[in-house]
Formats: C-alpha cells, sequence, structure tokens
C-alpha cells in the first residue's frame, strides 16, 4: 500500500530504516468483562536511532505509520474464527479504522499512529461486545513516505514492535483453548471475556 506516496519514484519496496519502537494492550489481564475496556497504547520520539546502527534519524512528517491489529477467537469446539465485529474500536489518539480493500475485512482492524510534539502517538480503546476466548495479534508498524520537501519524502520505514504484555501467559492460554502448542506466536495478547 503506498497511498501516501508524492510520486512515482516513491514506489521502491525496501524500506530504508528499521526501527524498534514498544506497544501494549493495558490492562495486562487474561479475564476482562463485556463492556469493558482494553487499551492498546504506543509512543515514541520522532527521533529514533535505526535497529544496528549508532546514529539518530530524524523522521519526522511520517505520512503515515500504521499497523494491525487480527482478532482470532478460539471456540468450544477447537476451531478458530477470525473477526473484528465482536469489539468496538475508538481511536483516542491516532486512528482506527476497518478497510474492506482487504482480502478478509472481518480479521483485521487498522491502526495508525498520530505525529504530536516531537513524538508517534496510539491510543486506541478496544471494547468486547460478547463473550469468548480472544487473542490480539499486532503486526509491525510500517510508513511508505514522508510529507516533506526535499530528497528524503520517499524514505519508507518498518517498525518492529515488541509487545509489552506477557508473552508467555497468552501463549498458555492459546494452548489451553486449542489443546496443544499453537507454534512460534509475535506480538499476542490473549484474554477470556465473560
Amino acid at each position: 500500500m503506498l497511498s501516501g506516496c508524492p510520486d512515482p519514484g516513491c514506489l521502491n519496496p525496501n524500506p530504508k530504516y528499521s526501527f524498534g519502537v514498544t506497544a501494549a494492550f493495558t490492562p495486562d489481564k487474561d479475564k476482562v468483562q463485556v463492556g469493558d475496556t482494553i487499551y492498546l497504547v504506543s509512543e515514541f520520539p520522532s527521533t529514533l536511532t535505526p535497529i544496528g546502527s549508532q546514529a539518530p534519524v530524524d523522521y519526522t512528517n511520517a505520512a503515515t505509520i500504521g499497523s494491525a491489529i487480527t482478532i482470532v477467537e478460539y471456540l468450544p469446539n477447537k476451531e478458530r474464527k477470525w473477526y473484528v465485529y465482536d469489539f468496538d474500536f475508538i481511536a483516542m489518539k491516532g486512528e482506527a479504522f476497518n478497510s474492506t480493500n482487504i482480502p478478509v475485512p472481518e480479521a483485521a482492524e487498522g491502526v495508525r499512529y498520530v505525529e504530536t510534539n516531537g513524538k508517534y502517538e496510539m491510543k486506541i480503546a478496544i471494547v468486547p461486545k460478547k463473550k469468548g476466548n480472544y487473542a490480539f495479534l499486532l503486526s509491525n508498524a510500517y510508513s511508505d513516505s514522508r510529507a516533506i520537501k526535499g530528497k528524503d519524502r520517499c524514505d519508507r520505514a518498518t517498525f518492529s514492535i515488541s509487545l509489552q504484555n506477557d508473552h508467555q501467559a497468552s501463549v498458555a492460554l492459546m494452548e489451553k483453548w486449542s489443546d496443544g502448542p499453537v507454534g512460534e506466536q509475535g506480538n499476542v495478547y490473549a484474554f477470556t471475556v465473560n
């Protein structure tokens, strides 16, 4: 997706930078109630040091920095269903959106950061609407361009997100719901809605 590119010269698929950032789902509980609010929060400065580098980079004015939350429901019969519509998403900082331009829009909710006061921020309120066993999988983020004049406007970047939640507890819940190993899991937060 290169919707933020200022001209065709930005069609370079390789990111110039790779940054490491953090995010968390809070409160970090394994049980919540229907109607409770779970927050996805993340913030980082607009000047960052790329992974494996010593020199900081001023990455201000990104056209977009976005990620996605995939939601998996673990059903009692050990089946899984990907369905974001069991939750309401309210953007407090940044943006939450459901794109119908992807193959399975019911599986993922898009989220974007907003740049304010020298940092990028995202705070998304997520409210469960029904009972069940769920896992949120947060993808790494990307930026396809920067909205500045000059030679750096097409600098793409990836943002490797390190989720600050109890990863092992989430994997243990998923294995319990699946009756077996779930394989390698990335940024995952699992919980039961009562």
